[in-house]
């Protein structure tokens, strides 16, 4: 009868050392190691029912958690379609839309206008509100530059994040995730 004990403690052991690379910030699909976080990016909005005539504000909050300045290149405003209640899921990426932010106004990157940038200080926050209508909108999908007003995005549910892109390694951040409703 000890045998049954040994074999379930010596699978319970096996799977929980195979486990533990993967609890410790390794990526499942790719199975590298991450860095840890240089930058803590948050998202509120007043009200998550969302219509493209209204004023739609997005509260971005950007903090620095290194010693050292940090310069972030490119700020897009990501709407995934949610599938599933709760709507904290992602719809696939080629699905959402996206809305470039220029970083120095605060409002949407036209096509052909420079790229501006936005340096954080070391252990410094950036805090800034965006109004969702007022920027272009495109779908991942159709990979042409973001032209179209909210009214382009078709009502639903959706998961709306903030994606931003640093200098130097070119790494992607993402914002907590919020579920809303697109109204018309």
């Amino acid at each position: 009868m000890t045998t049954p004990r040994w074999n379930t403690a010596i699978l319970v052991s096996l799977v929980m050392c195979a486990g533990a690379p993967l609890a410790g910030g390794q990526n499942q699909k790719s199975g590298a190691f991450e860095r840890a976080e240089s930058l803590a990016c948050g998202v509120r909005i007043h009200n998550s029912d969302i219509r493209p005539e209204g004023e739609n504000k997005l509260k971005v909050s950007v903090r620095n958690l290194r010693a050292a300045d940090v310069t972030i290149n490119s700020l897009e405003v990501i709407l995934s379609p949610s599938y599933y209640l709760p709507s904290f899921g992602n719809g696939p990426i080629e699905d959402a839309y996206g809305g470039l932010v220029n970083l120095e106004t605060k409002g949407t990157l036209d096509p052909g206008d420079p790229e501006p940038s936005l340096a954080i200080s070391a252990q410094g926050t950036e805090t800034f509100t965006i109004d969702l209508s007022s920027l272009k909108w495109g779908q991942f999908k159709s990979s042409q530059v973001p032209s179209h007003g909210l009214k382009s995005v078709p009502p639903g549910k959706y998961t709306l994040y903030v994606s931003i892109m640093t200098s130097g390694n070119a790494t992607e951040h993402i914002s907590n995730r919020i579920a809303v409703q697109l109204e018309r």
